[in-house]
């Protein structure tokens, strides 16, 4: 790093078999000669999880659709085909996933204290 200057960092993770997402890979120091810099990046360590779910009538569901626990946290999202994506610290008792934004629809996955990834899950 060159001193009293900024310095350019970024972290390539690309071969990284870590489940940690990174949140951000990039930061900007400019440090004094000599100095040790101590530079700190934001992480989420919660376990990914892929889920596989339909709608009761076999429909996808809606893509860009918040996941929520059932205490109404944000925890993921819906992907392309009706992959569910989540982040928990616990895998959680059920999932609501939205149905209708606008009329604050939803409908719910319940777990029995395990995620089968390999599953389709009904979302009724």
């Amino acid at each position: 790093m060159i001193p009293h200057r900024e310095n350019h960092l970024v972290l390539d993770i690309a071969n990284s078999e870590s489940e940690t997402e990174l949140q951000g890979n990039r930061q900007i120091i400019a440090p004094y000669r000599g100095a040790v810099s101590y530079v700190q990046f934001t992480t989420d360590q919660r376990k990914p999880w892929y889920i596989q779910a339909l709608r009761p009538d076999g429909s996808p569901l809606t893509f860009g659709y918040d996941v929520l626990d059932l205490q109404e946290n944000n925890i993921g999202v819906v992907g392309q085909g009706s992959r569910l994506f989540i982040r928990v610290d616990e895998i959680p008792t059920g999932i609501k996933v939205a149905l209708n934004d606008e009329q604050n629809l939803f409908c719910t996955i319940t777990f029995q204290h395990v995620i089968d990834e390999n599953k389709t899950y009904i979302c009724q």
